[in-house]
């Protein structure tokens, strides 16, 4: 599939395919930035794990699922324990999740609107369009990536013939073992496929079917059948981590957050209008498009001043706001774009009965896919976000009526080029102010090929991995931490158990302390008041000896079996 197209200098969008090869280019590059000790913690470890040969869940944890750290095993087993081969996967898979938005938008609209919209998700990329402190963020993988592909997959198999409907309800139930909020999207389509697809339930259900008796066989034969209802199920249902308080302070931070998100939006379309009716070229139009969005992204760094309300500050949402532009506006305006669009459409207000009838089989399945992605929006962070865009984009894309006849046609079609390319422009700034900045390569030899934006953010980590090396030759430690990538080095897994770190329910770890092997290794920090309470009795006890200490972290010896 050639995404872009050849290059035509007469063509009107020549321009698309240098800008297509520059998204591809800072995808590359920003996967080699900033490590993230704690998020890549949660996943690497395990895949390192797998590609030695542990049982998952049984001989190395996961909370997520077991498909995620499994694809990336296994070019882990070829080219070694290296975090940049965990990098690299997920960038290509940013690449097919690309190839197969174009392809599932080209059915739904035309090749042109495909190229833009496929070409705004590649280029405004959270993890460097983040301007408040310069600070860019990591270009590291995470399972929602797996999760989005597989459902785009299936999304586009289902258009297709009644047996493609069998891998469909394969490949999207599997996509609940890269993350497992995945299952309601899948269960959401199927009542879908139930309501307007009778030709496909039949494919559907024995596709969906062989997925569950795939995994079963898979955990069945690693012996990990209830470890995995544990660690993924029981964790998400018990103790899911980073889950939100939906206070009245939420509340009211995001309302601010998001109407300004949403003017700010309405701002840049409504000068991006008047610009292509005073500006004859477009190339200038887009040059002050592009300007105008960059003032934007700097007026955060002027607002450093507070307007409060008792404790709370109206001010840190709207700087907030200004910071996300680029990103969040594509992100957080996606519901106020769905209704619009539903009550411009929706000339008559349809009774509850008559509710399935507006939509096609298509639009169905993409609303139950929208409404089962929701399940993890337990933090609404843009990079977070922003990795299942493409879902709720192509149902807005769906929904949007005809309007290549009306009198605005023409202007429309121009304005939203001028927008478009004004957002592309802008972002691709940003990256390259941030690909100034990334030039501090890590020494540890697990990160060999990766890029810090400080030498203190470096040398910081690169000392906790040569501190943890020069203590364990044939010990194995024991990860009482949350930083889970402290745990595995170009060796392998270094954890004395399955935990790689201790962000786990209580009930579930707090007997780890509770019997260890002499000469082994304690690694603790950001502790439970258990285990503080239980390290400081053990060092009382003689059995526990501090022998480094760090920024990071406290290592400790265990002087004799307990």
């Amino acid at each position: 599939m050639n995404l872009p197209g050849r290059l035509n200098l007469k063509s009107q969008n020549f321009y698309l395919t240098p800008l297509f090869a520059l998204a591809i280019f800072e995808n590359l590059i920003a996967a080699t930035w900033n490590v993230d000790p704690y998020h890549e913690g949660a996943l690497f470890p395990t895949a390192v794990g797998l590609a030695e040969g542990l049982a998952p869940f049984k001989e190395i944890n996961q909370q997520y699922g077991f498909l995620g750290p499994l694809v990336v095993s296994l070019p882990l087993h070829l080219f070694g324990n290296y975090l940049i081969v965990q990098r690299l996967f997920g960038f290509f898979l940013t690449i097919l999740i690309a190839l197969l938005f174009f392809s599932y938008l080209k059915i739904l609209t035309n090749k042109t609107v495909a190229e833009y919209i496929t070409l705004i998700w590649m280029s405004i990329s959270p993890i460097w369009s983040w301007s408040l402190d310069r600070n860019a963020l990591s270009g590291g993988y995470w399972p929602n990536q797996l999760g989005t592909f597989l459902v785009l997959l299936g999304l586009l198999l289902l258009k297709r013939s009644r047996s493609a409907a069998l891998l469909a309800g394969f490949f999207i139930f599997l996509s609940s073992q890269a993350r497992v909020e995945f299952i309601f999207v899948w269960l959401f389509i199927s009542v879908a496929i139930l309501i307007k697809e009778k030709e496909k339930r039949i494919f559907w259900a024995f596709g969906s079917s062989l997925s569950i008796l795939v995994i079963f066989f898979y955990l069945m034969s690693n012996d990990s059948v209830s470890q995995w209802f544990e660690q993924t199920l029981l964790v998400w249902t018990m103790n899911p981590p980073d889950l939100v308080t939906i206070d009245a302070k939420f509340l009211i931070l995001n309302l601010i957050n998001f109407l300004a998100v949403s003017i700010i939006g309405v701002l840049l379309l409504a000068s991006a209008w008047g610009l292509m009716s005073k500006v004859r070229k477009v190339w200038i139009s887009v040059f002050l498009q592009s300007v105008l969005v960059c003032i934007f992204l700097s007026i955060p760094r002027y607002l450093d001043f507070q307007i409060k309300i008792g404790r709370f500050d109206l001010v840190a949402p709207i700087k907030l706001a200004f910071t996300n532009t680029l990103f969040s506006f594509i992100n957080m305006t996606l519901l106020i774009c769905f209704i619009l669009v539903c009550f411009l459409t929706w000339h008559k207000r349809p009774r509850l009965s008559q509710l399935f009838g507006l939509f096609d089989s298509t639009q169905f399945a993409l609303i139950g896919s929208c409404v089962g992605l929701l399940a993890l929006f337990h933090n609404f962070n843009p990079d977070y976000t922003h990795m299942v865009w493409p879902i709720f984009a192509s149902l807005m894309i769906s929904l949007i009526p005809d309007l290549s006849k009306t009198r605005f046609a023409k202007m429309i079609k121009r304005a939203s080029a001028i927008f478009a390319l004004a957002l592309i422009v802008g972002s691709s700034c940003i990256f390259l102010t941030h690909l100034l900045e990334q030039v501090h390569p890590y020494r540890t030899p697990m990160l060999k090929g990766l890029y810090g934006n400080s030498t203190l953010q470096v040398e910081n980590l690169d000392s906790s991995f040569m501190v943890i090396d020069k203590q364990v030759k044939t010990q194995k430690v024991l990860m009482a931490c949350y930083t889970g990538l402290l745990s595995v080095s170009t060796e392998g897994y270094l954890g004395v158990d399955e935990w790689s770190w201790n962000l786990q329910p209580k009930e579930m770890i707090s007997h780890r302390l509770d019997n260890m092997q002499k000469g082994n290794l304690v690694l603790a920090c950001h502790l439970s008041s258990d285990e503080v309470a239980r390290i400081n009795y053990l060092q009382r006890e003689g059995l526990l000896k501090l022998i480094e200490k760090n920024n990071s972290f406290h290592l400790y010896r265990v002087s004799q079996s307990f």
